[in-house]
């Protein structure tokens, strides 16, 4: 398998929060949506430590946020509204890895 072949793959793949929050006394209330994971490499499952992440409003041309995985290839990317996005994932000597869209939904 060449460097280029090797896929990306997400572990605890995507973990989604949405909090709101209200100032006391009154009505409006700010999200703000979490997306973390953790980027592996699928045939070995070791953590891929320089990928980085983008993130896109579906049908969007630039990203809304990006990423960079840690060391432990855990990434975190917050301050997301609610909405549909898409992710994907890219690192050196890897196919970059689009994920299925994702809902962010006030909870």
């Amino acid at each position: 398998m060449t460097l280029l072949e090797r896929a990306i793959a997400v572990a605890a793949v995507i973990l989604l929060a949405i909090h709101t929050r209200a100032e006391a006394q009154t009505i409006s209330a700010s999200a703000d949506g979490v997306i973390t994971g953790h980027v592996i490499d699928s045939a070995t499952k070791t953590p891929i430590g320089a990928a980085t992440v983008d993130v896109k409003i579906v049908g969007a041309a630039a990203s809304v946020a990006r990423a960079a995985a840690g060391a432990d290839g855990s990434f975190r990317i917050e301050g997301l509204q609610p909405g549909r996005y898409s992710v994907r994932i890219r690192a050196r000597g890897y196919t970059p890895r689009p994920l299925p869209p994702i809902e962010l939904r006030l909870s």
